[in-house]
């Protein structure tokens, strides 16, 4: 009976051994296999339940570069600003590559990047914690429904997640080697991820400066290259969106919008606290009946410009007239950022699955932030808090902060093994252990 148990456990231990030599094959193919089967079952019954495709016209975008070499709302060919190029130029890759197989080859591409994020996140947990912290990190990862469910739908959110997690990953290796090709190329990925969604816009500088409070002369000198490759990375969208308005626009337009419809939501809040459709529902006649004042002959791409700063102006007046407002505001958003979904029902799910997650991370935050406010660790959960911050004025849903959740995992996961909370060698700056350049 021992000799058959122990030849079991050995048996056992042997097979995990193997399993975790494959860790970043298994948690792939693992991650891979739920999105196929979520979107299966999204495509074909999500219709049911009220789903759409591309509520923001991302796709009409792609097809527009597709079919008209044009960055414009496909079938219309007039050149917009209301969006960002990474995103659509994505779309139209994918339609390029499958000779216009639409939607199925984005969604399959969303499910590889789905994929490729999750080995990423099994990567970061083992250099900043440690195996145990990375298997359980990658497991509720492909689990949590909330991730999974963008890569069926025709929204920046699965590329935006895949960014973000990239800028992070190379944070922690420009961290623990200071190369300059490792700046380069976390610069490029901020400049990427800005022209994507420009709520990553402000880490152009902000990254850069957190790396110069870090007192030595090497880290210095590489935070001003990764500055440089970034705003490099943005600055021909830039200069391309000035050539169609004669203004200002660093990556896209849509802020005044956004912003009146975040006012919209904290007017209404009360009345739906957990329904996205029903605050958009009630939010929406006053923001368009303004833009319906905006006359209509003029050049469209600058009347996007014009409809945006006359929705931004509104906003700031409101603001500057009874400034308790915009507090207000920001403090339903930092619950709504968190809660609110298109439904009550989904609303509640969101909670159950993610609030849990913001918590422990929070209770992580603090723990590391007294130990060593310099580590790495801390700098990535200071960035996450930023992107988090970005928010509170403009506008706030539980779809926006996606983004931060597949980051968020292990420091959540590793709250759950206060042992852990050790310094490892990936989170000590190169510098400090004498590390050649």
């Amino acid at each position: 009976m021992d000799f058959f148990r122990v030849t079991m456990i050995g048996t056992l231990e042997c097979k995990i051994r193997k399993v975790l030599a494959k860790r970043y094959k298994f948690f792939f193919a693992v991650a891979l296999l739920s999105g196929c089967i979520f979107n299966f079952g999204v495509t074909h019954f999500g219709a049911k339940f009220g789903y759409k495709l591309d509520p923001d016209g991302y796709g009409k975008l792609g097809q527009g570069i597709y079919y008209f070499q044009k960055f414009s709302f496909y079938p219309d060919s007039t050149p917009t600003v209301n969006r960002g190029p990474i995103y659509p130029l994505f779309v139209a890759l994918c339609l390029l590559l499958s000779f216009g197989w639409y939607p199925y080859s984005v969604q399959l591409a969303q499910i590889i990047l789905f994929s490729i994020t999750c080995v990423l996140i099994v990567k970061i947990s083992e250099r900043i914690w440690n195996q145990k912290v990375a298997i359980l990190s990658g497991a509720v990862y492909v689990l949590n429904p909330f991730i999974v469910w963008y890569t069926a739908r025709i929204w920046v959110e699965t590329l935006s997640i895949f960014l973000f997690t990239a800028m992070v990953f190379l944070m922690i290796k420009f961290y623990s080697t200071n190369s300059l090709k490792n700046a380069i190329l976390l610069g490029i990925v901020i400049g990427i991820a800005s022209l994507c969604k420009e709520t990553f816009l402000p880490f152009v500088v902000i990254i850069p400066v957190i790396f110069l409070q870090i007192a030595n002369r090497i880290f210095k000198k590489y935070a001003i290259v990764i500055f440089v490759a970034a705003v490099f990375t943005v600055l021909p969208w830039t200069i391309r969106n000035y050539t169609l308005t004669q203004k200002f626009i660093p990556v896209h337009l849509l802020a005044g919008f956004n912003i009146q419809m975040g006012d919209g939501f904290a007017n209404n809040y009360f009345s739906s606290p957990l329904s996205y459709r029903q605050l958009w529902l009630k939010s929406q006649p006053k923001i368009y009946s303004i833009i319906d004042s905006i006359p209509k002959n003029i050049n469209p791409t600058k009347r996007e410009a014009i409809i945006d700063s006359v929705l931004l102006t509104r906003s700031l007046k409101t603001y500057y007239k009874k400034p308790a407002f915009l507090l207000k505001k920001m403090t339903l958003n930092s619950i709504m950022f968190w809660t609110l979904g298109e439904t009550p029902i989904k609303s509640l799910a969101i909670i159950i699955f993610n609030v849990p997650i913001l918590l422990l991370f929070l209770k992580t935050f603090f723990k590391i932030l007294l130990h060593n406010p310099k580590d790495i660790k801390c700098i990535i959960e200071i960035i996450v808090l930023f992107y988090f911050f970005f928010h509170l004025p403009i506008f706030a849903f539980a779809r926006l902060s996606a983004v931060l959740i597949p980051i968020m995992i292990p420091f959540a996961v590793a709250a759950l093994f206060p042992q852990e909370h050790l310094p490892s060698p990936e989170t000590t700056p190169a510098v400090a252990r004498n590390e050649t350049l």
